[in-house]
């Protein structure tokens, strides 16, 4: 018999982890090209094979099921947690200072124009 109160907070933890993964697919349509696009294409791959892991592990949590659905969702999270960091990884790589320093400053690039100059 299911507890009432796990029920509830399965539930609660499903409906999270729902809005992770409507998150994390919505960033990974909006995410296309650019050099900071492969990190985030990481991150929200890990996001959503965490927030599989995760729902699976809360539906074990509520009611019983086999042994396989638990190393199913110990594997989900794995794979997650890995191209998380991997996406992170890739983020720092993109932001590092001795990159930045060869990619040109489209910013800075024109200050040194006046107005006029720019407009023409």
């Amino acid at each position: 018999m299911v507890d009432g109160i796990r029920l509830a907070l399965s539930l609660v933890g499903v409906l999270i982890v729902g809005g992770m993964l409507l998150y994390s697919v919505r960033l990974l349509i909006v995410t296309r090209g650019g050099i900071l696009s492969r990190g985030w294409k990481y991150i929200a791959l890990g996001t959503i094979s965490l927030s599989i892991g995760i729902a699976i592990s809360a539906v074990n949590s509520a009611i019983t099921v086999p042994t396989v659905t638990i190393y199913t969702s110990i594997a989900f999270m794995n794979i997650g947690g890995v191209l998380f960091v991997v996406g992170l990884r890739s983020e720092l790589g993109a932001w590092s200072l001795r990159r930045l320093k060869d990619q040109p400053n489209p910013i800075l690039a024109g200050s040194s124009q006046t107005g006029q100059e720019r407009k023409a």
